[in-house]
């Protein structure tokens, strides 16, 4: 795993554990509801507890929404694939968001362009395939991956690749990129020139 992924993951965790946190003191003063006891639970932890939940509940928001963008990408991209390439896509998407060259959030990378019906990065994103049913077990599958990926177990698979195309599709721009990885139906891409696509 690439070390912008671990702090990823790291700010993931703490947000994770600072809900939790947030739900056991918010448990504590709201017992009977004092003021008093709410001002001296809250300045014994070092903060003003309106305002820090607020934050803790918008930084877990957040993070929920990022996991439920990649979930997305993994389903329409890869529910098909074995879980290690359901990852692989997912780690597409990662080194994008590390990349500088694209949005800086899992959601802005996967959505990019959707709303063009020609240049969406995701083709999910623009070809209809988001009015289509899910498939309940599928999507669960693609859930699961995604929240492992956010929280930083992931496999370092397909080395710095930011572009892939199902292996039944020859591409124009893929001689111009490095291929870095093979998984089921999916070649992997690294742009090594340093150029932006798309």
């Amino acid at each position: 795993m690439q070390e912008a992924d671990r702090k990823l993951a790291s700010a993931i965790v703490v947000a994770a554990w600072a809900t939790v946190s947030c739900a056991i003191f918010g448990t504590l003063i709201s017992g009977n509801g004092r003021a008093d006891e709410m001002s001296v639970a809250s300045a014994s932890l070092g903060f003003e507890a309106p305002s820090a939940m607020n934050a803790i509940h918008i930084a877990a928001q957040s993070v929920e929404r990022e996991t439920k963008c990649l979930a997305d990408a993994i389903y329409h991209e890869a529910r098909s694939e074995s879980e290690a390439g359901q990852m692989a896509v997912a780690e597409v998407v990662l080194n994008r968001v590390n990349s500088g060259k694209y949005p800086d959030s899992i959601c802005g990378v996967v959505y990019q362009g959707a709303n063009r019906v020609t240049g969406c990065q995701f083709s999910f994103t623009c070809d209809g395939s988001l009015k289509q049913r899910i498939e309940p077990i599928a999507y669960t599958r693609a859930q699961r991956v995604a929240k492992n990926i956010v929280m930083g177990h992931g496999r370092a698979l397909v080395g710095s690749a930011t572009y892939y195309h199902a292996d039944y599709v020859a591409p124009a721009w893929a001689s111009a990129y490095e291929q870095t990885a093979r998984i089921g139906r999916h070649i992997f891409y690294s742009d090594t020139s340093g150029a932006k696509r798309g």
